[in-house]
């Protein structure tokens, strides 16, 4: 992309020179197009629906990447389109860095779908269409995968409360009969099935609910 920065032009001849030379393109061959990008903050608020005010011109809301349910884990610059999740690390300096990570498309096919590239072969609406659909394919089943690990949790959980509830009552009946017969054999025959399951079942959910251990 042409380097247009009034600090670029102010160095010195020969620098200049060599930014002109190696980095910039003519404006006559460069294609993209960025006076022709929505505003961050359009895009944004129509791709992620409400934003929370985050300081002078940042927003948050939940990351669209990785499903996160934290509604300030996703930062936003709304006048450089720059974001950021600081769960799952996803970043990028623009809203066409959003486009190529949310549709797996390249530079220049990112910038035809936001209407950003100069050239005869534009994206049709067909195939905006198409990369929606890919993209609403993918969300569902990244929320089939969040559901099935949600009930698996749920499931996980349940089991971890009737072990202890097991070995609590067994614990509870040691002290009242005391360590010996045939009612305190069966105790500990509870509490010898359940304490191992119980640690299992444990180290399972905080896992699954992402907790550290």
């Amino acid at each position: 992309m042409p380097l247009t920065t009034d600090s670029a032009r102010d160095s010195t001849p020969v620098a200049w020179f060599v930014i002109s030379k190696y980095a910039m393109k003519p404006a006559a061959t460069s294609r993209f197009r960025r006076e022709r990008l929505p505003a961050a903050s359009h895009f944004y608020g129509h791709e992620l629906g409400k934003l929370h005010a985050a300081g002078r011109n940042h927003a948050r809301c939940a990351c669209p990447f990785h499903g996160g349910k934290n509604p300030t884990a996703f930062s936003i610059n709304l006048l450089t389109g720059g974001f950021n999740c600081f769960n799952c690390g996803v970043h990028g300096s623009s809203i066409v860095d959003y486009v190529m990570l949310r549709d797996h498309v390249g530079f220049t096919m990112a910038c035809k779908i936001l209407g950003a590239w100069d050239d005869n072969n534009r994206v049709s609406r067909a195939e905006v269409v198409l990369f929606k659909r890919a993209r609403e394919q993918r969300g569902a089943l990244a929320a089939q995968k969040a559901e099935a690990e949600r009930q698996r949790r749920i499931e996980v959980r349940d089991e971890l409360h009737l072990m202890e509830r097991c070995s609590d009552f067994a614990s509870h009946r040691l002290n009242s009969v005391g360590p010996k017969g045939p009612e305190a054999e069966h105790c500990w025959m509870i509490m010898s099935i359940t304490l191992p399951m119980i640690r299992e079942r444990d180290a399972e959910y905080r896992r699954l609910a992402g907790i550290d251990l």
